[in-house]
């Protein structure tokens, strides 16, 4: 709850700035593995069958004249910073999903974008969003269509946890809930579709 706080005191610049050089650190220290998968990592380096190495992929491409794939990887600069090309027969990328809503390959991501109901956030993490995560398009508010989760990351700061999810859903559901009881009472809420969540 407090980060949540804390990211939205923060000015676009700074959260962009934080997002360029400490998302990957934070993303990679932000859940603890299982002891049982701790113990396997350990078996497997203590072989010698797994390294650990800090870099950036710069480069792949197949291998000529071979099977696998050659990847250049510049070290981090406590390792040298020196380029290295490697060769393995398979690369798996593990560096999870994306959040920058432009990309995603969805239909009613892209739906919602294309009709102008949604714009993706300034730091590339999910949707802007308004008054109790409505969606906004240029600067108004889409009645009815709401977003919880991490596609309200941009905004709301690092919503991945279930705590965190939990807690904003219920945030959203009271206000609702709240909203549609005062529309009820002044009788003006006979005509509006419940709202829909994206």
């Amino acid at each position: 709850e407090r980060g949540g706080t804390l990211w939205r005191r923060l000015a676009l610049s700074e959260q962009c700035r934080l997002i360029r050089h400490a998302r990957a650190f934070w993303d990679a220290h932000r859940y603890r593995m299982a002891p049982q998968v701790v113990a396997t990592v350990n078996h497997a380096r203590n072989e010698g069958r797994l390294q650990l190495r800090t870099g950036r992929v710069i480069a792949a491409q197949a291998s000529p004249g071979a099977d696998g794939i050659d990847v250049a990887i510049r070290l981090h600069p406590r390792l040298g910073a020196q380029v290295v090309v490697e060769h393995f027969d398979l690369v798996v990328s593990c560096i999870g999903p994306t959040h920058n809503v432009t990309v995603i390959d969805n239909p009613f991501i892209q739906a919602l974008l294309r009709r102008r109901l949604a714009q993706s956030h300034a730091t590339g993490l999910g949707f802007v969003v308004g008054h109790n995560n409505a969606l906004v398009h240029a600067g108004c508010e889409t009645a009815g269509v709401h977003v919880i989760g991490p596609l309200s990351r941009g905004a709301c700061g690092d919503i991945v946890g279930v705590p965190e999810i939990s807690r904003q859903a219920r945030e959203v559901i009271e206000n609702l809930i709240f909203s549609r009881s005062a529309l009820s009472q002044t009788g003006a809420g006979h005509n509006i579709r419940p709202p829909a969540a994206a």
